[in-house]
């Protein structure tokens, strides 16, 4: 179980993404990669064939 270190109750969103990114460390082992969640050309996200 991983539990959040943050008692913020505020809804901060950097506050929020840093615990999220704390939280996923601690689970991987690793730092969460944005680079990898960049769209990628080939990606299909329901847009119109073009």
């Amino acid at each position: 179980i991983f539990i959040s270190r943050s008692y913020d109750a505020t809804t901060h969103f950097e506050t929020t993404c840093d615990d999220i990114k704390d939280i996923y460390r601690r689970m991987t082992g690793s730092e969460f990669d944005f680079a990898e969640m960049e769209r990628k050309k080939q990606d299909i996200f329901g847009d119109a064939a073009e």
